[in-house]
């Protein structure tokens, strides 16, 4: 199986992160079930900012709270396409294969008056036709 291309966005947004907003106990690559109803998201980071946070939301539209994922500086030299090809991208979310579509927000680390810098993505649609998807930020 492959992975799906979903979209790439530019870092634009402004969040704050506060340290009570964060999910210190979510463990965003823990394996859910079976492998074969898995699904990974994958980030390919073409700017000079580390991302460190993410949120997600159901289809309510109702972010959670904030959690790690595995910090992603710049994992791409090149473009979103080759990148993917290249397998330059790094994994930040394990899901079920079935589960809804979900938002999803990106985040670096918050400065000292709880300031991040990051972007959206919406209608994130897992499924059983690929292993996963590839969100990009340039």
């Amino acid at each position: 199986m492959s992975y799906k291309k979903i979209q790439t966005k530019g870092a634009y947004t402004d969040f704050t992160v506060r340290d009570g907003d964060i999910d210190k106990t979510f463990n965003p690559l823990k394996r859910s079930g079976r492998p074969d109803e898995e699904w990974i998201l994958g980030l390919v980071n073409i700017t000079n900012q580390v991302y460190s946070f993410a949120s997600v939301a159901g289809p309510d539209g109702n972010y959670g709270k904030w959690f790690e994922i595995p910090e992603t500086g710049a994992n791409c030299p090149t473009n979103y396409d080759e990148c993917i090809g290249n397998g330059q991208w790094t994994a930040i979310l394990a899901v079920s294969s079935n589960s809804a579509p979900f938002s999803l927000r990106i985040a670096t680390r918050p400065d000292e008056f709880g300031k991040a810098t990051g972007t959206e993505f919406f209608g994130i649609a897992p499924s059983k036709t690929h292993e996963g998807g590839i969100i990009g930020i340039s």
